[in-house]
């Protein structure tokens, strides 16, 4: 197996059946026309129930870019060890790769799929796969992240 692994420009099929199929689902279903689904998609009430304890949301603040959790699910927080909602993505240890996948999506403006080593835990032996979604302002700019995980021991 390979160490990790980054698909861009995903369908359905490339993913397991459950959570990641539902929530690319989510996401087609807000994007209707438009290149990006807005961010008031992201509500609870109209996210997919079973989804919840594991997602995060990220959010892009203004100014110098920078990525901000806004929101960190209780299973994502179990997986890791602590939660790291309100936090900054550059002051959670170990996160500089995952970061450096969020800007990458700002760009390309389309969901991707990354498997691979949780380096941002203290139980860095896990691994986990991502389904990491963009979500975006009137101007069509990437403002906000939603974002499906699964751990793996």
């Amino acid at each position: 197996m390979a160490d990790s692994f980054h698909i861009e420009n995903i369908s359905t099929a490339d993913l397991p059946e459950g959570g990641f199929r539902t929530a690319l689902k989510f996401w087609l279903d807000a994007k209707c026309d438009h290149q990006l689904p807005p961010a008031s998609a992201i509500n609870p009430v109209k996210l997919p129930r079973a989804l919840l304890s594991r997602l995060i949301v990220v959010s892009v603040e203004p100014g110098p870019k920078r990525l901000r959790f806004r929101l960190v699910g209780t299973a994502i927080v179990d997986a890791v060890g602590y939660d790291f909602t309100g936090r900054f993505g550059e002051d959670v240890e170990g996160a500089g790769p995952t970061n450096e996948r969020f800007y990458r999506t700002m760009e390309t403006k389309t969901p991707y799929f990354y498997g691979g080593p949780l380096t941002w835990s203290p139980f860095d032996f896990k691994r986990y796969k991502s389904l990491v979604m963009p979500f975006g302002d009137e101007q069509n700019a990437v403002v906000r992240f939603l974002s499906y995980t699964q751990f793996e021991a």
